[in-house]
């Protein structure tokens, strides 16, 4: 399995692509929180083209139409993820990658609307079986919450790609103490994998 390119920010695409095609038999499936565009800086876009499909979640509307025509294998969902269900501030940015739900969107944003948001562990029953199963989140300042509300559903992931900002020591405490091991870390992200059980 290769990509033709990469479209991640920094390659994460790339290393995981070399990793699954060790695994010509891996079938997979995705799940990509704050998607954004639906090929441009997507951690997940060349996963789709390597045939595989997933669950996208984007709560800026005006990506809507663009990921039903370029990924129509996938169930995009427009919504926000949070610690708990409800409305949360969108702080829209003139460059859409920086807008959200995050404190440091606010600053010179162009506007704010009041959008819906569920715990990331809401999409369980949407998970696929799979050989291999991805998790992206880039949810620009809260993706340490985003993890920490899909304690469930991180159970049935094997890799874990994850922007971790300022809160790269939270993230990394709570990926290990639920089994997974840092393999590779990029500028921005760090990709993790399920650690194998050790028997005793």
């Amino acid at each position: 399995m290769r990509a033709p390119r990469s479209y991640s920010q920094n390659g994460e695409d790339e290393f995981l692509l070399g990793l699954l095609a060790k695994q010509p038999a891996t079938q997979g499936f995705y799940i990509d929180i704050g998607a954004n565009h639906p090929t441009k800086i997507s951690n997940t876009y060349a996963l789709y083209r390597a045939g595989w499909s997933g669950i996208v979640v984007e709560p800026n509307p005006a990506f809507r139409r663009l990921h039903r025509i370029f990924r129509r294998r996938d169930t995009f969902i427009n919504i926000g993820i949070a610690r708990n269900a409800g409305l949360l501030a969108f702080h829209h940015q003139l460059w859409a990658v920086l807008s959200g739900f995050g404190a440091q969107c606010a600053a010179g944003s162009r506007r704010v609307e009041m959008l819906p948001v569920l715990p990331l562990d809401a999409l369980l029953p949407l998970c696929k079986p799979a050989e291999a199963v991805v998790l992206s989140i880039d949810v620009e300042g809260l993706n340490y919450e985003v993890l920490q509300s899909g304690a469930k559903l991180i159970e049935k992931v094997t890799y874990i790609i994850i922007e971790f900002g300022e809160e790269e020591a939270e993230i990394s405490a709570f990926l290990q103490a639920h089994g997974f091991a840092t393999i590779h870390r990029t500028v921005h992200n760090i990709i993790a994998h399920r650690a194998p059980v050790q028997i005793r």
